[in-house]
């Protein structure tokens, strides 16, 4: 599952699965992204907690997405393993500051669904903040349908 993507500015860029030695690569990403850039995530991804995806990746699909030696985008579905959630799982996905808004997001999520596809996985879950109008964008272009509303579920920094 490794392909390489054309983004609208013309940068060529590598979506792969993670592997256990993207520790580094991942926590970097993580650690030269803006404050804009993570204001709707749970930052902060420490060292700790990105170990702790990786130890997880039989329960996981994730992708990275490499450019320059670089990691630049992440994107999993975490499988749940309880016997009566089998089959479905929760999605997350970050894109570096300077790749938005180029095609990334619709590459990643592309490759992402195939492979829970594949998995027969029937149920995608995720959580977005309502004001997050990019990522509702690309979810809403998936498919994605909103089934709730949580009221003063998130705390801005």
């Amino acid at each position: 599952m490794k392909r390489t993507v054309t983004l609208r500015d013309g940068r060529r860029v590598h979506i792969r699965p993670l592997q256990e030695s993207d520790s580094e690569g991942l926590h970097g990403m993580y650690q030269s992204m803006s404050d804009d850039a993570l204001r709707w995530s749970m930052a902060p991804y420490t060292e700790e907690t990105i170990d702790r995806w990786i130890g997880d990746l039989p329960n996981l699909i994730s992708l990275v997405a490499v450019h320059s030696d670089e990691i630049i985008g992440y994107a999993s579905v975490r499988k749940f393993t309880h016997p009566r959630l089998v089959g479905t799982g929760d999605l997350n996905i970050y894109i570096h500051q300077d790749y938005q808004g180029a095609g990334l997001g619709t590459a990643l999520m592309v490759m992402l669904l195939n492979a829970a596809n594949e998995q027969s996985l029937h149920r995608i879950n995720l959580e977005v903040v309502a004001d997050n109008e990019t990522a509702v964008h690309l979810f809403r272009k998936f498919g994605f349908n909103v089934e709730g509303r949580r009221v003063e579920a998130y705390r801005a920094q």
